[in-house]
């Protein structure tokens, strides 16, 4: 397979998975600011939902940090 071709299909994959990343991070942003009380905390109504919560949030930052990778290695790829 040809390197460019690869580095292609890398950064169109490093972009979707980035955009993933970024839209998942996004509302997690939007529901702490319409869940946030009036001390600037965000408020639950059960202990698993604030697991649930930190969950994804740590799992957006995982995505969107491997899909920036990609979209480098896919940038490499093409250069």
């Amino acid at each position: 397979m040809d390197r460019t071709l690869v580095g292609l299909v890398l950064l169109v994959g490093g972009g979707a998975i980035s955009w993933k990343g970024y839209r998942l991070a996004r509302q997690i942003h939007k529901y702490e600011f319409e869940h946030r009380a009036d001390g600037g905390v965000v408020q639950f109504d059960t202990y698993e939902k604030s697991i649930r919560h930190e969950w994804k949030r740590r799992w957006a930052g995982v995505v969107l940090i491997v899909g920036v990778l990609t979209l480098l290695f896919g940038l490499m790829g093409v250069f």
